[in-house]
């Protein structure tokens, strides 16, 4: 067995939990540069990064509905770099390993998914991120 292989079943966790408390650690300082939303400010619509911080708070905090509810493009964003980082430790192993799926079959109705849940958020007030 390689090193390479030997190690590999622990780089995924390690570096997950690495960028884990990272984040942890530095949230506050990142916090303090919240933005306001321009487009919230001036029209009242969420757009589709309106609750995209608090997502990230809460899934730091375990609360991963809840960070659905606030956004759920970012954990869906947080999913695939998870993924991309598995298929990258695999390829620096020599193990072409495909994780994330390439078909549109795939990504077309999921990209479409995540649109119409951006356009009703605005209409419908269960699917707003909560205040």
């Amino acid at each position: 067995m390689t090193p390479c292989r030997k190690w590999l079943p622990l780089l995924l966790p390690l570096g997950a939990a690495a960028l884990f408390l990272l984040l942890k650690l530095y949230l506050d300082q990142i916090a303090i540069f919240h933005i306001p939303c321009v487009l919230w400010f001036l029209t009242g619509l969420y757009c589709p990064g309106c609750g995209g911080t608090r997502s990230i708070t809460a899934m730091l905090n375990g609360q991963l509905w809840l960070a659905v509810r606030y956004n759920p493009g970012v954990p869906l964003l947080v999913l695939l770099g998870l993924l991309w980082y598995g298929e990258q430790l695999l390829a620096a192993c020599g193990i072409q390993k495909k994780i994330i799926p390439r078909s549109r079959r795939f990504w077309l109705p999921l990209l479409g998914m995540l649109i119409l849940f951006y356009l009703l958020r605005n209409g419908i007030s269960m699917l707003a991120p909560p205040r």
